[in-house]
This record gives C-alpha cells, sequence and structure tokens, in this order.
C-alpha cells in the first residue's frame, strides 16, 4: 500500500486548512445572504400594506415569502443540513408559513403604524424600519455566535480524531 493510498484510508489525516476553508465559504456566503434577507426586510418595512391595492400586497406577501425561503434555504445548507432537498424543502415551508400568515401580520402592521400614528410620531414608518434594524442586526449578531460555535466544535473534533490515542488505563 502506498503511502498516498494510506493517507486516503486514514482517518486520522483532517486537513484542517481544509475545514477553515469550507467554513469561510460557506459563511461569507451565508452572511451575504442574511445580509440581503435582512435589508430587504427592512426595506419592506417602509410599505404599508394595508393601505396599498391588491398588486402591491401580493408582491408584498411574495417578496416576504421569498425573502423568508431565501433565509430558511441559506441556514439548511449549512452541515448538518448539506442535503439540497432539505433546504428546498425548508424554504418551500417558510415561504407557505409567511404566506400562510400574511393577513395576519399585515393587520399587526398596521395596528403598530395606527399606534404610532396616535402616539404622535409623523413617520411612523422610519421607526418600524429602525425595529426592523434592530431585530435583523440581533439576528445577525446571533447567527455569527453560532457559527463560531460550530465552527469550534468542529474543529474540536477533527483535533480528536487527529490526537494520538491513549490508552484508557495509564499507569497513575
Amino acid at each position: 500500500m502506498t503511502d498516498r493510498a494510506r493517507d486516503d484510508s486514514s482517518p486520522a489525516t483532517i486537513d484542517l486548512d481544509g475545514v477553515d476553508d469550507l467554513f469561510g465559504r460557506a459563511e461569507r456566503r451565508d452572511r451575504v445572504v442574511q445580509l440581503g434577507v435582512v435589508l430587504g426586510c427592512v426595506g419592506l418595512c417602509f410599505v404599508r400594506p394595508a393601505s396599498s391595492g391588491p398588486a402591491l400586497r401580493v408582491s408584498y406577501h411574495a417578496a416576504l415569502a421569498g425573502l423568508a425561503g431565501a433565509s430558511m434555504a441559506s441556514g439548511l445548507t449549512r452541515e448538518p443540513f448539506s442535503d439540497p432537498k432539505i433546504a428546498a424543502g425548508g424554504a418551500a415551508g417558510a415561504a407557505g408559513v409567511v404566506l400562510a400568515l400574511a393577513r395576519t401580520t399585515e393587520a399587526l402592521d398596521e395596528r403598530l403604524h395606527v399606534s404610532l400614528v396616535r402616539a404622535g410620531i409623523d413617520r411612523p414608518r422610519w421607526i418600524i424600519a429602525a425595529m426592523g434594524i434592530a431585530v435583523g442586526a440581533g439576528s445577525l449578531a446571533l447567527d455569527r455566535l453560532a457559527t463560531a460555535r460550530r465552527h469550534t466544535l468542529v474543529e474540536a473534533e477533527a483535533a480528536a480524531v487527529t490526537a494520538p490515542a491513549h490508552s484508557a488505563s495509564t499507569p497513575g
């Protein structure tokens, strides 16, 4: 058996640089998608669907569903959910839930808008967009923490595989 064949079959030869590169590319892609979703949602905060016509309402709800689907698909393409069928199913499910709850969320949006107007706020959609930015930034920060934790766990797992095996019965 050649050294190359032995290296390929040995579980103790995990390329940690490859793990870092894989996480780097996936993390960059996910961050771009998540940032796009947050910015898209903030942009949609400026639309008041209750005072819009039917065509704009349908477009608004479809855009929200698309953003939810993109966010879900992005999250489900990470390990351990690397199967594209899972990502597609999750994206379709998220979009469906957003569309199913469209009237409810629209009613809540209108109540918030009216409450802000009654409180004397001149531009309530700006306040709603600011709340959207705050929620989006918090979501991105939590996602970054979760990704860092997952990366640490994968590195620890890889290090455990590459570490020399010690006997369980070491002299004390």
